[in-house]
Protein backbone atom coordinates (compact mmCIF):
# COMPACT_ATOMS: atom_id res chain seq x y z
CA UNK A 1 0.00 0.00 0.00
CA UNK A 2 1.24 3.20 -0.41
CA UNK A 3 1.38 6.25 1.85
CA UNK A 4 -1.33 8.45 0.14
CA UNK A 5 -3.64 5.04 0.78
CA UNK A 6 -2.51 4.98 4.13
CA UNK A 7 -3.46 8.18 4.82
CA UNK A 8 -7.16 8.08 3.16
CA UNK A 9 -8.05 5.31 5.47
CA UNK A 10 -10.67 5.87 7.61
CA UNK A 11 -9.65 4.57 11.41
CA UNK A 12 -11.82 1.64 10.82
CA UNK A 13 -10.54 0.71 7.41
CA UNK A 14 -7.02 1.01 8.76
CA UNK A 15 -8.16 -1.48 11.92
CA UNK A 16 -9.11 -4.03 9.41
CA UNK A 17 -6.02 -3.77 7.76
CA UNK A 18 -4.00 -3.99 10.95
CA UNK A 19 -5.78 -6.91 11.89
CA UNK A 20 -5.34 -8.64 8.11
CA UNK A 21 -1.65 -8.14 8.27
CA UNK A 22 -1.50 -9.42 12.12
CA UNK A 23 -3.47 -12.70 11.25
CA UNK A 24 -1.27 -13.01 8.28
CA UNK A 25 1.81 -12.90 10.15
CA UNK A 26 0.64 -14.83 13.08
CA UNK A 27 -0.52 -17.82 9.72
CA UNK A 28 3.44 -16.97 8.55
CA UNK A 29 4.90 -17.72 12.01
CA UNK A 30 3.24 -20.76 12.37
CA UNK A 31 3.61 -22.28 9.37
CA UNK A 32 7.20 -21.78 9.91
CA UNK A 33 7.23 -23.61 13.29
CA UNK A 34 5.43 -26.20 11.72
CA UNK A 35 7.94 -26.71 8.77
CA UNK A 36 10.57 -26.69 11.37
CA UNK A 37 8.85 -29.40 13.59
CA UNK A 38 8.40 -31.19 10.50
CA UNK A 39 12.50 -31.23 9.97
CA UNK A 40 13.27 -31.98 13.64
CA UNK A 41 10.81 -35.00 12.97
CA UNK A 42 12.44 -36.15 9.76
CA UNK A 43 16.17 -35.81 11.98
CA UNK A 44 15.24 -38.03 14.71
CA UNK A 45 12.69 -40.45 13.09
CA UNK A 46 16.02 -43.13 12.95
CA UNK A 47 16.07 -42.91 16.08
CA UNK A 48 12.36 -43.10 17.32
CA UNK A 49 10.60 -46.04 18.20
CA UNK A 50 7.26 -46.60 15.27
CA UNK A 51 4.60 -45.43 14.81
CA UNK A 52 5.59 -42.01 16.55
CA UNK A 53 4.14 -38.73 15.14
CA UNK A 54 5.85 -35.25 15.14
CA UNK A 55 2.83 -33.98 17.55
CA UNK A 56 4.62 -36.08 20.09
CA UNK A 57 7.68 -34.52 19.67
CA UNK A 58 6.49 -30.62 19.77
CA UNK A 59 2.90 -30.08 19.86
CA UNK A 60 2.17 -26.32 19.60
CA UNK A 61 -1.17 -24.35 21.26
CA UNK A 62 -2.17 -23.25 18.39
CA UNK A 63 -2.83 -26.33 16.64
CA UNK A 64 -4.99 -27.45 20.11
CA UNK A 65 -9.34 -27.06 18.90
CA UNK A 66 -11.09 -26.15 22.10
CA UNK A 67 -14.47 -27.44 22.59
CA UNK A 68 -16.56 -26.48 25.26
CA UNK A 69 -20.06 -27.90 25.57
CA UNK A 70 -23.07 -25.01 25.48
CA UNK A 71 -25.21 -24.85 28.53
CA UNK A 72 -28.85 -25.21 27.92
CA UNK A 73 -28.95 -21.25 28.83
CA UNK A 74 -26.39 -20.41 27.00
CA UNK A 75 -28.14 -22.56 24.25
CA UNK A 76 -31.82 -21.24 24.96
CA UNK A 77 -29.62 -17.23 24.76
CA UNK A 78 -28.09 -18.62 21.15
CA UNK A 79 -32.09 -19.80 19.74
CA UNK A 80 -33.72 -16.38 20.72
CA UNK A 81 -30.54 -14.46 18.69
CA UNK A 82 -31.23 -16.64 15.75
CA UNK A 83 -34.96 -15.80 15.77
CA UNK A 84 -34.40 -12.54 15.85
CA UNK A 85 -31.92 -12.07 13.40
CA UNK A 86 -34.43 -14.40 10.82
CA UNK A 87 -37.22 -11.46 11.87
CA UNK A 88 -35.06 -9.25 10.85
CA UNK A 89 -34.07 -10.53 7.68
CA UNK A 90 -37.67 -11.27 6.75
CA UNK A 91 -38.65 -7.80 7.54
CA UNK A 92 -35.55 -7.06 5.14
CA UNK A 93 -36.67 -9.52 2.20
CA UNK A 94 -40.24 -7.68 2.34
CA UNK A 95 -39.12 -4.73 2.12
CA UNK A 96 -37.51 -5.25 -1.17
Amino acid sequence: MQYLEYCNLTYRSFVNALKGYRNKSERDSNERLIIMRKIMFASLLPHLKKGAKETDILSFDFEKKVITKMTEEEILEMEKEIELVKSFWAKQDAKA
